[in-house]
């Protein structure tokens, strides 16, 4: 398909999930308004949580009268509006298939699920600023070619990224990444960000045996979240961990410090001893304080501890979210 072919396919494409936007939930609306409650049921594992509680909460919230009766009410340029993610995902659809029935079949079938989640063989995209909520990529001007969709299609918890991974190029390239959009275009919440982040990391990160997978979820625009896994050494985070630290204040090197020690302590550490550790801390210079937080960096963690002393992915990535906590500018670019 030619570029300009492409951008007509796009428009038509448009149109028509417009319009199978504003029939899909004026249907929905129409079985809450007489009962029927049923289906939602169907749906509550398709919601980004960890627990089925949570999902139960996400899914009576998103199928709740009001909330489809405000959809359903929309008008199209009011949705076209809403949905700003289609630019990316249509370009994805104009690849993954092959007519122009299958492409809407495709479209209709997206704005009936809850999320789409789109999947590209690479690590961070270096184009992408946390600290800039308008760097919103479903727009012209983002390089699509990578991307496809991934065909397990909602949760993580329907079976998870090691289930994608083992059909996709993780294990040639040991890298992916993935965009995350409500089909209805709308923003996630604080709380749905924390639940869907949380669901992620433990159904396909935290495992002690695992390997040391890198993994980082990025909610850089309201509408749109950036998550990605990548094979990082743990010596590479190390190294430029400590590399970074003369870029702290001292205060930032004692959370650090109080941060490191959280995750060595045992279960049952005794709070007598953890308070006097910190007292001295406390009382100690800033070249003292980061020669602390490299010894802290050295040593293993209460989480998998083995003979090489080696961090393991999950410690890693906890880490790295202190550091992260600490102050969010403070970035490792070690990859």
């Amino acid at each position: 398909m030619t570029k300009k072919a492409e951008e007509a396919e796009i428009e038509r494409l448009t149109r028509y999930a417009v319009k199978a936007f504003r029939a899909h939930w004026a249907d929905v609306y129409r079985r809450l308004q007489v009962g029927d409650r049923a289906f939602i049921h169907d749906r509550i594992d398709h919601f980004w949580a960890p627990t089925r509680t949570e999902r139960r909460k996400l899914a009576h919230r998103h199928y709740s009268v009001a909330h489809a009766r405000h959809l359903a009410r929309l008008s199209s340029p009011q949705v076209r509006e809403q949905l700003a993610y289609l630019p990316g995902v249509l370009a994805c659809v104009c690849r993954y298939d092959d007519t122009a029935r299958e492409r809407s079949a495709r479209v209709r079938q997206i704005i009936q699920n809850e999320h789409v989640l789109l999947e590209s063989p690479g690590g961070q995209i270096w184009e992408l600023d946390p600290l800039d909520p308008e760097a919103y990529l479903g727009e012209s001007g983002f390089d699509w070619g990578d991307w496809h969709f991934v065909e397990y299609p909602n949760s993580p918890v329907l079976g998870d990224f090691h289930d994608v991974w083992s059909c996709s190029s993780l294990w040639r390239t040991r890298s992916l990444s993935y965009f995350l959009y409500k089909t209805t275009g709308e923003a996630f919440a604080g709380e749905e960000l924390g639940w869907a982040d949380r669901a992620i990391f433990d159904h396909n990160v935290n495992w002690t045996d695992a390997d040391p997978v890198w993994y980082r979820f990025w909610p850089h625009h309201d509408r749109q979240v950036y998550f990605f896994f990548d094979d990082v050494p743990a010596e590479a985070f190390v190294e430029d961990l400590v590399e970074r630290l003369e870029y702290l204040s001292r205060p930032q090197l004692l959370t650090l410090v109080r941060g490191l020690r959280r995750l060595h302590q045992p279960p049952d550490h005794g709070e007598l001893d953890g308070r006097r550790a910190l007292r001295s801390a406390e009382r100690l210079g800033r070249d003292a304080l980061e020669a602390r937080v490299r010894a802290l960096l050295e040593k293993p963690t209460r989480i998998g501890e083995d003979e090489d002393h080696a961090l393991s992915g999950p410690e890693l990535i906890n880490i790295d979210r202190l550091v992260q906590g600490i102050d969010p500018r403070f970035h490792t670019n070690f990859y």
